[in-house]
């Protein structure tokens, strides 16, 4: 393959762009080569510095000031313009501003779909770190442990689980909106799963039906009763639709234009979000964007061979069927444009686009 080719396949390839521009973008430095990320974005992505134990991070190319001492995994906004960097269980803020620590910071601590600010608990509060202001403000107190957390799509609205300090076992759901705190879910034992940025939409976990139930203005729809307990809850941008996983371990697509869910047959066990995939773990939400959506969407199955963990891509169309575009790979990535997977084997860089046909 000659220099043109591998320049031109670069240049709109996530896999690797982010690995050579941030290291020519931090040429002038004497350490050694970084190690990429398993995790890329074209816009925030980790460089990883073994022998200094350092994961330091570039935004768009450009080194993004600051660092971290160890092997940050990175949760990056579905917009991939901030992220969250997590070293162990310590997290920090990362955008192109800098690297923030998130003082205090317990599970669960999210970043918004939009990339606007991070949610977690610290202590007995609940705190918001802004991006644009990099500080963190409490928005509620005299919380014994937060369960969920669930910040609408735009920002706008922030909702949360949680026991409150010598309030014993109960569950208590409330909001945050024009910086007013108000109950939600009154007289439910639940859980919230996901809001809109004017709450007339709610999806929870109600203990006492029990099921995933959806509140649409006032009015409830038991989506389904028996989940599987690895269920990943995975949302459109504007919460129409949502994917999960059933006691069966069949995947299920729920749409809210017709109040009722598909089957998606087994195996798929993450959505791509952008170009990333969804990482998220038992009832924690991740919001997926236009490109990666579920109807002609793209998606991932992870599966471990050989006792290696390989990849597989599809695309979803709306008929719930998967046409699967490349099968047990190591490594790859989805362009932002929903165009295009690319890719690493044996050395070259395949491109597969949409009627998965490859070049090299």
């Amino acid at each position: 393959m000659n220099t043109k080719r591998i320049i031109s396949l670069i240049a709109f390839c996530a896999a690797l762009c982010m690995a050579l521009c941030a290291v020519l973008c931090l040429a002038g430095c004497t350490k050694p080569a970084a190690k990429v990320g398993a995790k890329l974005s074209d816009n925030i992505a980790r460089l990883w510095f073994p022998e200094e134990r350092e994961s330091r991070f570039v935004y768009d190319c450009a080194p993004i000031e600051g660092s971290v001492t160890g092997q940050a995994f990175l949760d990056p906004a579905a917009d991939g313009k901030t992220a969250i960097a997590w070293v162990d269980m310590t997290p920090y803020f990362v955008s192109e501003k800098g690297v923030d620590p998130l003082e205090g910071a317990m599970s669960p601590a999210i970043v918004s779909f939009d990339g606007s600010c991070a949610v977690y608990q610290a202590d007995e509060e609940l705190r918001v770190f802004r991006a644009d202001t990099r500080k963190a403000e409490a928005i509620a107190d005299g919380l014994s442990s937060v369960q969920q957390i669930a910040v609408s799509p735009g920002g706008s609205v922030i909702a949360y689980t949680a026991q409150i300090k010598g309030g014993g076992v109960d569950r208590h759901t409330a909001m945050y909106k024009d910086g007013k705190l108000t109950d939600l879910l009154e007289g439910k034992d639940a859980i919230i799963m996901a809001i809109s940025d004017d709450a007339s939409l709610i999806y929870y976990y109600d203990f006492d039906q029990p099921g995933f139930c959806v509140e649409k203005n006032g009015e409830m729809t038991i989506i389904a009763s028996n989940l599987s307990s690895d269920t990943n809850f995975n949302f459109t941008n504007d919460l129409s639709e949502v994917a999960f996983r059933d006691a069966g371990g069949s995947n299920r697509l729920f749409r809210l234009s017709e109040m009722n869910s598909s089957d998606l047959g087994e195996g798929f066990q993450y959505t791509l979000k952008t170009d990333i995939y969804s990482v998220s773990t038992t009832s924690v939400i991740t919001y997926i964007n236009d490109v990666s959506s579920f109807t002609e969407g793209l998606w991932l199955k992870r599966e471990t061979v050989d006792g290696v963990r390989v990849y597989s891509v599809g695309l979803l169309g709306s008929d719930g069927e998967v046409k699967w575009l490349v099968n047990n790979v190591g490594s790859y990535a989805a362009v932002n444009d929903g165009t295009r997977i690319v890719t690493l084997g044996a050395g070259k860089l395949i491109s597969t686009d949409m009627n998965g046909k490859q070049k090299e």
